[in-house]
């Protein structure tokens, strides 16, 4: 009997509480904790594969982001094969250091950390929607998560969004989540989607898992996090060589296009000015780029298609050997212009510190659209369309 007892105790005090909570007050509270957190110190691993027809492609991703949302101070370090950046502030000044071209630039105080605009990531702020178009919740079971610091006790909850309609069809998307069972912070997230469209112009299936391995919030945080010492041999740049980018994108018809020339894969010298008068379709990238790869056929099609209707496609190899590029392109049959940007100073200029990166620019040499990222066919034509390339 005592025996009897004893096990119903232990198996009372382990089982209650997760039958007791209910999934929809799990996931909401979760949310609360993230919208509400005045600091926090999150490091992950993300591992993301996207399957469009016959294409797959496997992306994997670190990224470490702290806030001090009080003082204002802030680390992101995103190292993902289209994009290597670190963002620090220690709330008086702002670096942003880009480690492929060894270059970074400070702003004084007053800089306005929403000019960055998506180049900062922001997981809390994710996280602080992920209760925004539930369909369903369901709790699936308790189960331990390891973090660096030691295992956590952890609610597995899967989540069914609200389908979203677009111009291309319906998007889905569900999310499997594991959230501390005290401290309710996300631990673990596995995304699966179905998009209606992706970059080569087709549906994708996209699945994501985000491991966090560090995950403290609203505890102290070292000061050594907001503080921002340059590498050897770094070369501090300008404002407007890192921010044209947003500049860009605030305000697209009334921005010049910076020149530049560069030579090509036989040693012959283009000139961007020289093209006053065409449509050009810019586009940063570089071979061992993912999406890069991803966007190449689109960029193909429509170059083979609108040459001719005065379309000058320059895609800007950024500090890639000649050799290692010119093999990328027999390989795979491409026949647009490539240039070289051996140092990677033009895509500075242009703010391309992700890639791909691409940049349409009018007949008057005024810069229309600002992309960072794949992009499916549609985007491409309606930017070329507002270029006024019909």
């Amino acid at each position: 009997m005592r025996s009897f007892f004893a096990a119903l105790v232990v198996f009372c005090c382990f089982v209650v509480p997760v039958e007791a909570q209910d999934a929809r007050s799990i996931l909401e509270k979760a949310a609360a904790t993230h919208r509400d957190a005045r600091s926090y110190q999150l490091e992950s691993k993300i591992h993301i594969k996207m399957v469009a027809g016959s294409e797959e492609q496997i992306v994997d991703a670190t990224m470490k982001l702290a806030e001090n949302r009080d003082e204002e101070k802030i680390r992101a370090e995103v190292d993902a094969p289209s994009m290597k950046l670190t963002i620090v502030s220690d709330g008086d000044s702002t670096w942003m250091y880009i480690p492929d071209m060894n270059r970074y630039v400070v702003h004084g105080q007053g800089f306005e950390m929403s000019r960055l605009g998506t180049l900062l990531p922001d997981l809390m702020k994710e996280y602080g929607r992920m209760d925004d178009g539930v369909a369903n919740v369901t709790l699936l079971r308790q189960e331990e998560v390891a973090l660096r610091d030691g295992n956590r006790q952890a609610y597995v909850l899967a989540v069914e969004y609200e389908p979203i309609e677009t111009s291309a069809g319906t998007d889905s998307k569900s999310k499997t989540f594991w959230i501390d069972a005290e401290r309710f912070v996300v631990l673990k997230e596995i995304t699966e989607a179905d998009l209606s469209e992706s970059p080569l112009g087709r549906p994708m299936t996209l699945n994501e898992t985000t491991t966090l391995e560090v995950v403290r919030v609203d505890q102290p945080l070292d000061d050594a996090l907001f503080t921002f010492r340059p590498p050897e041999n770094a070369s501090l740049v300008t404002a407007d060589d890192l921010l044209k980018q947003s500049r860009t994108s605030q305000n697209p018809e009334s921005t010049p296009a910076v020149d530049f020339t560069l030579q090509d894969l036989s040693g012959e010298t283009v000139n961007l000015e020289s093209l006053r008068g065409k449509v050009v379709l810019v586009n940063f990238w570089a071979t061992w780029c993912g999406p890069c790869r991803m966007e190449m056929p689109v960029i193909e099609q429509i170059y083979k298609e609108l040459a001719g209707e005065g379309l000058v496609v320059l895609a800007v190899n950024v500090a890639e050997e000649p050799d290692q590029v010119r093999s990328f392109l027999d390989k795979n049959g491409y026949t647009f212009p490539v240039l070289l940007d051996t140092d990677g100073s033009v895509a500075t200029q242009y703010g391309a510190s992700g890639i791909p990166t691409s940049v349409v620019i009018n007949r008057e040499g005024l810069v229309v659209r600002h992309m960072v990222g794949a992009r499916p066919e549609r985007m491409f034509r309606e930017a070329l369309q507002d270029a006024g390339l019909q």
